[in-house]
């Protein structure tokens, strides 16, 4: 809005000759630059620029005056030149476009819609321009996220067709009469035609944010028209100002309403899920349900999402990985098969499909599935941790304090893992993977990411101190340990480290036994 507000005020200085006019043209561009920083999709502003140049500052007549088309007014500056000063902002467009592009695809959230045939993806886009007028004139079964629809009745798509080819006629016939409906309408198309996913740029076919800036053309139309209108009635304007205050009433009652689902991750997610044929929605109130460790009510909400989508790997891999957490290991390593048969490329399905495998003591084959884990996502801090676990497991020592490593290099603020290696290194029965010093900077790294309010880290730090020879800390610590353990209620873990605490008194360090 700032980069139309500055080429406006260009457009007015370039009429006389003014040295204001090239500091609202740099102006101009620097707007549009922070923009695109803000947001991609503003990628289009040029080609609106140029619809403003057409209506309503009317800079590709020769002679007419700006806006009415009534009257004599200053020659314009010609299409070629009206051209020549948006390349500045084409090039910065394109350049935001390939640097958007590759970092979606590098993210991988464009394969699912990429595999889709162009045919769909046309289509789809059609289906989402109706919607979204639809929802702009009646805004109903509004959500975050929607999901792509791959079959619709061929009488709806007719009717669609209809529709939007005769807006788009409709405002061609009248351009010159109503230019205002010509620019409203190839404003609302080309501000949304980046995220209809022709190229596939994005995981959704539409979401409300991407109206933003493209309703505001749709509003132009509207407004303009309404107000011309009116203005052939005796009373039209006042009775029309009226309406658009009940209007805006109802706006702001149904605004306010709207907002509630925003307070939270949790209450915009579970809104996400209506209507009831939402699969996207119930897939992501799942995960975030599983994040939030509400297994139960996470499995319910997948499983909803797989009633409606049974042959989606991404949806069955979620609902594996659901299982996995619940300790349902069979029925977790059966549905994680699936997904991977129903999408080989899912990268995701090897890590809980190891911790499932890994529940079952078949160690071998958790270990494998890890190494395809890192294997295909080297960076994968994740696979590491529990390949470390797995080795472990298969007595491994040496290669599982390796892995643990690793992780730790990808992902330093591990709690769980800084906490384990900690515990290795301070108390394994080999002297020669012993490391006190070390121990204890991990320990204390632990403790300080919890604010030492886990006594199960405390525990280790005590046992860390103890085996860099600092006894009096460990001791200390250790009491810590079990006095919080003993205010949490969790008398076996007090009792234990009141047990250490007396071995460090005595000067020793702990050490499992071989």
């Amino acid at each position: 809005m700032l980069a139309m507000w500055a080429y406006v005020r260009y457009v007015e200085e370039s009429k006389a000759p003014s040295p204001k006019a090239r500091i609202y043209y740099l102006g101009t561009l620097v707007w549009f630059t922070l923009g695109l920083m803000s947001k991609p999709m503003v990628v289009t502003l040029p080609c609106v620029l140029l619809l403003l140049d057409w209506w309503p500052l009317g800079r590709w007549q020769s002679g007419q005056a700006a806006a009415g088309g009534e009257g004599e007014g200053p020659a314009g500056p010609g299409k070629l030149q009206l051209l020549t000063e948006k390349i500045p902002f084409f090039v910065l467009s394109v350049g935001a476009s390939i640097v958007t592009l590759v970092a979606v695809h590098r993210e991988g959230a464009a394969s699912a819609v990429a595999r889709l045939p162009f045919k769909i993806r046309f289509v789809t886009a059609g289906v989402s321009y109706f919607r979204y007028l639809e929802k702009t004139v009646w805004p109903s079964d509004l959500g975050a996220m929607y999901p792509f629809v791959i079959h619709y009745p061929k009488w709806e798509l007719i009717c669609i067709a209809l529709v939007l080819a005769g807006i788009s006629a409709v405002a061609w016939q009248v351009r010159k009469a109503r230019p205002f409906w010509l620019v409203g309408w190839l404003w609302y198309a080309g501000m949304l035609f980046p995220v209809m996913n022709l190229v596939a740029a994005g995981g959704q076919p539409m979401a409300d944010r991407y109206m933003y800036l493209p309703s505001i053309g749709l509003l132009v139309l509207i407004c303009w028209d309404a107000y011309d209108l009116a203005g052939r009635w005796r009373m039209g304007r006042v009775i029309l100002g009226g309406l658009c205050g009940v209007g805006l009433a109802a706006c702001c009652v149904t605004t306010s309403n709207q907002l509630q689902y925003w307070r939270n991750e949790g209450t915009l997610l579970s809104r996400v899920t209506q209507p009831e044929t939402n699969f996207l929605g119930h897939a992501n109130y799942a995960a975030y349900l599983m994040n939030h460790n509400q297994l139960k009510q996470a499995q319910a909400e997948c499983d909803k999402a797989v009633s409606i989508v049974p042959k989606y790997g991404l949806v069955q891999g979620l609902l594996g990985n659901i299982l996995m957490l619940e300790g349902k290991y069979d029925d977790a390593i059966a549905t994680l098969r699936s997904a991977q048969r129903l999408d080989p490329s899912l990268a995701a399905i090897h890590v809980p499909l190891g911790r499932a495998l890994l529940g079952k003591k078949r160690l071998e084959e958790a270990a494998g599935e890890f190494r395809l884990a890192i294997e295909t996502e080297p960076r994968n801090y994740e696979a590491h941790d529990w390949l470390g676990r797995t080795l472990l497991a298969e007595g491994k020592t040496a290669d599982g304090v390796a892995e643990f490593h690793k992780s730790l290099a990808l992902q330093p603020n591990q709690v769980e893992v800084l906490n384990n290696l900690a515990w290795m290194l301070a108390t394994n029965p080999r002297g020669e993977l012993r490391n006190g010093a070390e121990a204890v900077q991990l320990a204390r790294r632990a403790c300080e990411l919890t604010r030492d309010t886990q006594f199960i880290f405390l525990g280790t730090l005590a046992a860390a101190y103890a085996e860099a020879g600092r006894f009096d800390e460990a001791a200390a610590t250790a009491q810590k340990a079990a006095d919080l353990a003993a205010k949490e209620g969790n008398k076996a873990a007090a009792s234990r480290n009141l047990e250490l605490l007396q071995i460090y008194r005595s000067r020793q360090a702990f050490h499992q036994k071989p």
